[in-house]
């Protein structure tokens, strides 16, 4: 008995190396495949993939059996070589089962590399088991044992490089390393198979070997199994690759579906579909929502149920549209099942299956709050918030639109501007909130009475405007404005307060002198504030009333100089007392003396410095003003006079009031008594404020006197609790006493009330004999008027006063 010695084919060990690099590259791609598999399809892949890597392996060892060649005919045994397959395929199982884990700690790595290295010896000793050949077969102990610390380092080594390469996605670089990986554990399974042949040592025996029918002959099945074994393993591998491709088109559909999903339940707007017959096909929560109805009632609903009668048109035409194709967006109008309307702003699009239209998707927004407040930014834009009434804006829009419509057409387009006389008095006297509600109460009253045939609007302030589109005739022109001044007229009630309100009315036609709406309402401008130069009338513009707007400005010019140059002065006009005849006092009375126009009467001016404001500081200065002048006749030796000084609504509603007397009189050293400040009744609508005011004035020790007494509209309960001295008769009444038998009952009913208050009583305008005589004759106090003087300036009223104290 001899030693054999054995040599390799090295084309069929080349082949045995190219399998095992294969099988461990297939090792890997199953590793990540295994990982993300889940459920039936997880155990599949796991005993498929298995069986295809212990194949692999298998065939690897046995192809490399094949290329060792013998002195002596080498068979092998065919059962026992497919029993070797099984720990093969164990060991794999293993691998891919401890590889697909969530994680493999050191002490999983090691016992599965222990056990996939006893497997794979397993099947290699097994194999060589398989080998028939008139040899006996002994093994070295230590390359044995090298062999079996190879296999399990081997598998250590794959385990470790599949774990970390199984969800690697770094592209190129993974495939990278796969092939560096696949070399090295290739390499490493090689190794321990050439280790294992190594340590076999082969003993020539005399004995003659038997040739079952179940030997197999070598190089052909090594070939042949090696090739099939490459093929199988590329099989797998690219199935593997297509499968993970598969699985990330799946992945990322199913992560697609998911954001679909997310997006159509969770979408703030109604997301919908329906077929071509309009019929809901799928609806997400909102659009429950928005139509009241659950998913499960839409699938029975046709969508144009929905929608409006007035917009069903409109939505039919679209959803034609949207099936040829077209996307198509609008705003529509829907009924909610529980009755409510909902404005929406929908997207339509068309839902295409196989390039085919076979129904609409649509996206709905509730626009119902938006489009409200939309409407009420532009109500806000377009009309007064005060009244509700049209706007300036508004007006000149359809003022316009009025104009485009004339055409040929022969009649007048008419616009009014209405300015309230003497608002100020009353919004002054009884608050801005008593005066809102004064202007509210207009503008019902004009829409009220016109209705929608006249465009009824608020420029602003007491300021209205009411357009005319058809009227026929100057005539007609004429008589609707004084329709607007009657209307007016008419007393109100607010407050507990009645109220008598006048009314300027400037009238501007088309055709005229301005064929658009900025020169009308500048026309009617300019004749309103001709109007308010009388009161309760109105004035159709005329050309020439441009030249008097002009003069206007250019007197509001001088007037703010007027302080600053001293071109004001003071004229006074006696006050007699009709038991003595003799001078008790006199009324202070500013004039303007202008450089050009000369005396300017206080009718020109006094309107134009309440406007302006300019009256505050005029006021002040007329109250010093004659203060002064009464100190210095005092001091002059003239007898001790009353000195009347009107006040403004302007400066009576002005809290330092009282400051502003006291300090003129420390200043001047008039004594208290003689001055006397005369209100007007329309100042004193605020009973509360006046009665504070008054008491703060009465409290430094002057008189205060109400001009033109029977003129106003304050109630006479009033008058008793007010502090006052005087009441001062209107020039009105006084004109026709002794001839009308109302104006002699006014004045006798004043004179008794009077009286019977304790208050003095002068009456104003006094003009003839008989006029002072039916006074005198009725207890009246004192009497102004020209029929003792006219105003006069301060030279010729000293000289007066002078004249009667000696007695001339």
């Amino acid at each position: 008995m001899y030693e054999l010695v054995g040599s390799y084919d090295p084309a069929i060990v080349v082949l045995s190396i190219l399998i095992a690099v294969f099988a461990s590259h297939m090792a890997l791609s199953l590793g990540g495949r295994v990982t993300v598999a889940r459920g039936t399809a997880r155990k599949y892949w796991l005993v498929g993939g298995a069986t295809a890597l212990g194949l692999g392996i298998w065939s690897m060892h046995f192809v490399a059996m094949l290329a060792f060649r013998l002195q002596v005919e080498v068979t092998y045994n065919l059962w026992v070589v497919i029993l070797s397959v099984l720990p093969a395929i164990i060991a794999s199982f293993l691998a891919l089962y401890l590889v697909s884990r969530p994680t493999l700690v050191f002490r999983q790595l090691l016992g599965g590399s222990l056990l996939m290295g006893a497997g794979i010896s397993t099947m290699h000793y097994t194999g060589m088991f398989a080998m028939q050949m008139e040899a006996h077969l002994q093994y070295d102990p230590l390359l044995l044992a090298a062999s079996v610390l190879i296999a399990i380092g081997a598998s250590f080594a794959a385990l470790a490089i599949i774990f970390r390469l199984r969800n690697d996605q770094n592209g190129g670089r993974v495939g990278g390393r796969k092939i560096v990986s696949s070399l090295v554990m290739g390499g490493a399974i090689s190794g321990m198979h050439y280790t294992g042949m190594a340590a076999a040592i082969f003993s020539h025996s005399d004995q003659m070997m038997e040739h079952p029918d179940s030997m197999m002959n070598n190089m052909v099945l090594a070939y042949l199994l090696g090739g099939v074994t490459l093929f199988l393993l590329g099989v797998v591998v690219i199935t593997t690759m297509v499968d993970k491709r598969l699985v990330k088109q799946r992945a990322r559909l199913n992560e697609s579906e998911r954001r679909y999903q997310s997006l159509f339940e969770n979408n703030p707007d109604a997301i919908f579909t329906v077929d071509r017959r309009g019929f809901f096909v799928e609806a997400n929560p909102q659009a429950e929502q928005m139509l009241g109805y659950t998913e499960a009632q839409l699938m029975r609903i046709n969508v144009m149920t929905f929608v409006v009668p007035e917009d069903v048109e409109k939505t039919r035409e679209l959803y034609h549209r949207v099936l040829n194709g077209e996307s198509q967006n609008a705003e529509i109008s829907i009924m909610h099942k529980a009755g409510h309307r909902a404005e929406i702003l929908v997207t339509l699009v068309p839902n295409l299956v196989e390039e085919e239209v076979n129904g609409v998707f649509a996206i709905a927004q509730d626009i119902s709050e938006k489009k409200k407040a939309e409407r009420a930014m532009s109500h806000m834009a377009y009309h007064d918030d005060l009244t509700g009434l049209p706007n300036r804006r508004l007006s000149f829009d359809l003022l316009n639109k009025a104009l485009e419509e004339v055409g040929g057409e022969h009649h007048h387009v008419a616009i009014m501007l209405l300015d309230i006389d003497r608002f100020k008095n009353f919004n002054d006297s009884l608050s801005h909130t008593f005066g809102d509600r004064l202007i509210r109460a207009i503008g019902r009253r004009l829409t009220t009475a016109y209705g929608d045939s006249v465009l009824v609007a608020r420029f602003g302030g007491d300021e209205f405007t009411l357009l005319f589109p058809k009227l026929s005739s100057i005539d007609e022109v004429k008589a609707r404005a004084q329709e607007v001044c009657d209307l007016i007229d008419q007393p109100l009630v607010l407050a507990g307060h009645e109220v008598h309100l006048t009314a300027s009315v400037g009238v501007a036609l088309y055709p005229g002198e301005a064929n658009d709406a900025v020169g009308l309402i500048r026309n009617a401008d300019t004749a309103m504030y001709r109007a308010k130069e009388h009161g309760n009338t109105f004035r159709l513009y005329d050309p020439s009333m441009d030249t008097k707007a002009y003069e206007r400005m250019v007197l509001e010019t001088d007037l703010r100089k007027a302080l600053e140059r001293e071109e004001f002065v003071l004229w006074y006009q006696p006050q007699i007392n009709l038991a003595t005849m003799r001078i008790k006092g006199v009324e202070a009375l500013v004039r303007w003396n202008h450089p050009e126009l000369g005396l300017v009467p206080p009718n020109k001016f006094i309107p134009l410095a309440e406007e302006t404001g300019l009256i505050v500081p005029l006021g002040e200065w007329v109250l010093r003003t004659a203060c002064q002048t009464n100190k210095r006749w005092q001091e002059r030796g003239l007898q001790k006079l009353r000195m009347g000084v009107n006040l403004s609504m302007r400066q009576f509603r002005r809290d330092d009031l009282s400051d502003t007397v006291a300090s003129v009189l420390a200043e001047t050293g008039l004594d208290p008594a003689d001055l006397e400040l005369e209100i007007t009744e329309s100042m004193t609508m605020d009973l509360e404020q006046s009665l504070l005011t008054l008491q703060k004035l009465k409290g430094l020790g002057i008189q205060i006197g109400i001009d033109d007494f029977g003129t106003g509209y304050s109630s006479l309960s009033y008058l008793k609790k007010f502090p006052i001295d005087r009441l001062k008769i209107d020039r009105s009444f006084v004109s026709d006493i002794g001839a009308d038998e109302n104006d002699s009952a006014i004045v006798n009913t004043i004179l008794l009330m009077a009286h019977s208050l304790h208050l003095k009583v002068t009456a104003e305008g006094v003009e003839t004999e008989a006029q002072k005589e039916y006074l005198k004759s009725h207890g009246c106090d004192d009497a102004q008027g020209y029929l003792f003087s006219r105003p006069l300036p301060e030279g010729e009223i000293e000289q007066l006063l002078r004249a009667e104290q000696v007695g001339v």
